[in-house]
């Protein structure tokens, strides 16, 4: 999903930015990450061949707080 409005972003669309917003949301997002080996082996075995993790959110912000959610371009997706 992100992918593709990414690329529909460099296409010249109006993408709405997606931020993840708690206290914890930072902490949560990396201890997922450092779970691969409880994950599928399908995952694990792809990992291990292009070290791509499926936590690494790329076009996800993370924001702990409404200060630093007012910071993100607008419109906003929020989770």
């Amino acid at each position: 999903l992100t992918a593709s409005a990414s690329s529909s972003a460099a296409s010249g669309g109006n993408v709405p930015s997606v931020c993840v917003l708690h206290h914890v949301a930072f902490n949560t997002f990396e201890f997922a990450r450092s779970m691969i080996e409880w994950m599928s082996v399908s995952v694990a075995n792809r990992f291990d061949e292009t070290r791509a993790n499926p936590f690494d959110l790329k076009h996800v912000a993370m924001c702990h707080s409404f200060a630093e959610l007012d910071k993100m371009p607008s419109p906003c997706i929020i989770l």
